[in-house]
């Protein structure tokens, strides 16, 4: 291992702090030092203890230790499914000499003895498990094919290249030379180590082994994961498929890993062991260079090769203790370290540094060939200021639920798993506002939303032109779906961006619509852009219910039919307004349900919807041209609780409103709405039938106050009625000729079905 290697190391973790602290490199010795005053009892000192797995052993004390985090290394439950005996010997043995710089310390010197303990310790771990049986294919097309998605979805970034641009692109014009950048995970000589078949598994499910996160999923299928390890194996070699075992020596071996404190960092599965006995952080102050794991003397416990020098002078002097004791964590403090840690700036530029190192974006391309998005189709997107700019939902969905904004990136988010639990709500309070918090957005009318659909469409801003929706494709370059930009972005951060996207986004090709402070469209709303993003906006909430923006669908009639099932279609219908949810029936008898209000507003027969009209006009066309209204609702809200409607209450009005909470789909294809009004708790099913023409409608409540009166709203009159958990019950009609239906529950739960006439 030679000085240069050092050198490069110290300058990348260097790399991965933030300003103000800056660090002098000793070419000598790979040696980092604060050179600011003050900084000594810098929160950013605690990233090597960290890196290094120090505090696997030696723990913060008690009232601490939320300040410094473990590192646990890998789970070794089913290592021998894996690695091979010889490299587990090799890598136990002297990992300095398989990786320039390893995290994992030596625990065996050259002499009989502990030659005869290391042997133990790999006869037991590869005991831990068979080898996994199965082979992946050698053919140089299944190769290529792993060689360019490994390069590709962004294992490049953090593990560096394995062949040169003209191989993996399979073109003699690219670059024939293999890039050497510093990158934070570079292999270790991993000739022979892995059964084939247990890198595949591991590959699309990395946190079963790796417990700190660190090592990601890619969001890999099985058919991906299968290839890159055809392509890691031709590099590096299969384990044997047998190797000696030796089963007199697996006691041995098991005491040996505990009296080496190796337990301190792993897991063996739910095996226990003793606790390791060693000093807290605290008590390493004043530590001297030849002191245990630092030394090369003889002693029986983990030693550094790697990086003594750096450990070693921080804690003699005494910047460990001074760093743990005084120096409280700020939010930025502990989301820097998880940056650093997780190594986020691998692929994404954040406060200046990081970002995909030059060598490598040769590799970073785009899906999408006929994409022409620049730079911005090819490379993740930069981190500044992004807790201001998605909501902190979206940003979870992404860190744990492969939520994908950019389908057009070649680079895949990695999934962590718990590893990033509050990475979102950090990142929101490093940009100075509040988790789950965002300004009150405009309110939106049916005004609103039509105008900002049209300010979306071809004769407008253009937007589908560069704006996926839904299932639409963009008309030209692709650009993130247009119907999902409510739920990911904050309405405060789109607000300002709108009016001069450059300024977030140097190079953008997203345009500008104010010149000199005017909007470039007269109408609607004469030229004020205030009102025209308020309009955009406005559409964008409606979310899933959004319809196409014209000039994105077909300009012809579109006349949607039920066939055997139900069908459900979310639009602007009359009546529902622009969160509607029309609902079609092979009986051909349909209604229209207003998720606002969670109200039935009208139900028709004839012709179920034509699409291409439902949003023509001022509320468009909500049925086929036979369709026929044979019920409308009165507008009164579905439940009241308390005494009898009549002249509502100001009381009795706050307690109505709704709060819809989605649908699902019943066996049979219905939908079963769910709601609340008043604490109540509603699932809704709504059936027609045609002879007799009638509507059944099932209410199964939830949450409600035994003895407490509870007013439903069948609609219409009543044919018949069941209840089950109240007590009293029965029909009652109230002012203006509505109807209402009486409710007295004796438990929190009641079960309502109406035979309502039409």
């Amino acid at each position: 291992m030679g000085v240069t290697t050092l050198v490069r190391r110290g300058r990348l973790l260097a790399r991965q702090l933030t300003p103000p602290l800056s660090w002098v490199l000793l070419s000598s010795t790979g040696l980092c030092l604060p050179t600011q005053e003050g900084e000594a009892n810098s929160p950013e000192l605690r990233v090597p203890i960290e890196h290094w797995g120090c505090s696997n052993c030696h723990l913060p004390d008690d009232t601490n230790s939320h300040r410094i985090a473990q590192r646990p290394g890998p789970d070794l439950s089913m290592i021998g499914s894996r690695a091979s005996a010889r490299w587990l010997e090799r890598w136990i043995g002297k990992p300095a000499d398989l990786r320039a710089v390893p995290t994992m310390p030596r625990l065996f010197d050259d002499s009989p003895e502990d030659q005869a303990d290391l042997q133990a310790v790999v006869q037991w771990l590869v005991s831990l498990g068979d080898p996994a049986g199965g082979e992946v294919g050698t053919e140089e097309v299944l190769i290529a094919a792993g060689r360019e998605l490994y390069h590709q979805v962004g294992c490049v970034n953090c593990h560096g290249a394995l062949d040169s641009p003209a191989v993996v692109f399979g073109d003699e014009l690219f670059p024939k030379e293999t890039p050497e950048p510093s990158v934070m995970s570079s292999f270790s000589d991993l000739s022979n180590k892995w059964h084939p078949a247990a890198l595949s598994e591991f590959l699309r499910d990395p946190g079963v082994v790796h417990r700190d996160g660190r090592m990601p999923g890619m969001n890999l299928t099985a058919a991906e994961s299968d290839l890159i390890t055809s392509y890691l194996i031709s590099k590096w070699g299969a384990a044997p498929a047998t190797e000696a075992r030796d089963e007199s020596l697996h006691g041995r071996g098991r005491e040996v890993f505990s009296e080496r404190g190796c337990q301190g960092c792993h897991v063996v599965g739910d095996q226990e062991f003793k606790a390791v006995e060693a000093p807290s952080l605290a008590e390493l102050s004043g530590l001297s260079g030849s002191d245990a794991c630092l030394s090369s003397r003889e002693w029986s416990g983990p030693r550094y090769d790697f990086p003594s020098p750096l450990l070693a002078s921080m804690f003699s002097s005494g910047l460990v203790a001074a760093n743990e004791a005084s120096v409280p964590d700020t939010q930025e403090d502990l989301l820097e370290r998880r940056i650093v840690g997780l190594n986020c700036r691998a692929c994404h530029e954040l406060d200046g540094s990081g970002g995909v190192p030059a060598d490598l974006q040769i590799y970073t391309t785009s899906l999408d060939e006929q994409a022409d998005l620049g730079d911005e189709g090819r490379f993740p997107p930069h981190l500044n200021g992004v807790g201001s700019k998605l909501t902190t939902s979206w940003f979870n969905e992404v860190l744990f639920d492969s939520g994908r904004a950019r389908p057009y990136l070649a680079t895949r988010m990695p999934q962590y798993g718990e590893a990033v639990t509050g990475l979102a709500e950090q990142f929101a309070h490093k940009a100075g506002v509040q988790p789950e918090s965002d300004e009150l957005w405009p309110e939106a009318t049916d005004e609103l939303v039509l105008a900002g659909r049209n300010l979306m469409g071809m004769q407008a801003g253009a937007c589908v032109s560069c704006h996926s929706f839904r299932d639409y494709p963009a008309i030209g370059s692709p650009g993130p779906d247009m119907s999902a930009f409510a739920s990911r972005l904050r309405y405060a951060w789109w607000e300002e961006y709108i009016r001069d996207p450059a300024a977030f986004k140097p190079g953008t090709r997203m345009p500008s619509f104010l010149n000199d402070g005017v909007s470039v469209w007269e109408q609607p709303f004469d030229g004020h852009f205030g009102r025209q993003t308020d309009a955009m906006w406005a559409y964008f909430s409606l979310g899933e219910f959004m319809p196409p923006p014209p000039g994105i669908g077909k300009k012809q009639g579109l006349v949607l039919e039920v066939e055997d099932r139900p069908r459900v279609f979310r639009t602007f219908l009359q009546g529902a307004g622009s969160r509607g949810i029309a609902v079609g029936f092979p009986v051909g008898i349909h209604y229209a349900f207003d998720a606002r209000r969670a109200l039935l507003t009208e139900v028709w027969e004839g012709e179920f919807i034509d699409a291409s009209g439902a949003w023509s006009g001022r509320g468009g066309n909500s049925r086929g041209a036979e369709g026929e209204v044979v019920w409308k609702s009165s507008g009164a809200p579905t439940l009241v609780i308390g005494e009898q409607p009549g002249r509502f209450s100001s009381k009795q009005k706050r307690s109505a409103v709704a709060d819809f909470a989605g649908y699902r789909i019943d066996a049979d294809g219905a939908p079963i709405f769910r709601y609340s009004i008043g604490g109540v708790q509603i699932a809704e099913k709504s059936t027609p039938q045609r002879f007799p023409l009638h509507l059944r409608r099932r209410f199964e409540l939830s949450n409600l106050e035994p003895g407490v009166e509870h007013w439903l709203l069948p609609g219409a009159a009543l044919d018949s009625a069941s209840v089950e958990g109240a007590r009293d019950h029965g029909p009652q009609v109230v002012e203006d000729g509505v109807n209402w239906y009486r409710i007295v529950p004796d438990s929190p739960t009641c079960t309502v079905i109406l035979e309502v006439a039409l």
